[in-house]
């Protein structure tokens, strides 16, 4: 009697501890915590933050006298025909 009852806790406390790994392994406290915010950052020089400075007015620049390109359509090809298009009833032929 006594076995069985030690069996079954042992059972659940096994159950018990596979199901919580996932969850403790996300929130441990050996593990260092990582930041992708960039908070860590060391300081720009004056010179340095001038030289970004120029970089990101020259992308803009580059990014802005670029002409707006039409809109793509990756279902384009999916879809049925507009109504300007002729439909013929003319089957595909197959490539062989």
């Amino acid at each position: 009697m006594r076995r069985r009852i030690f069996l079954a806790v042992l059972t659940l406390t096994v159950g018990f501890s596979l199901t919580a790994a996932p969850a403790l392994a996300q929130q441990s406290a050996l593990m260092p915590g990582i930041s992708l915010g960039g908070s860590n950052k060391p300081k720009l020089t004056p010179e340095q933050q001038e030289k970004q400075d120029r970089l990101d007015r020259a992308y803009k620049a580059a990014t802005d006298s670029q002409p707006a390109g039409k809109p793509v359509d990756p279902w384009g090809n999916a879809r049925a025909p507009t109504h300007g298009a002729q439909v013929t009833d003319k089957p595909v032929q197959r490539r062989r």
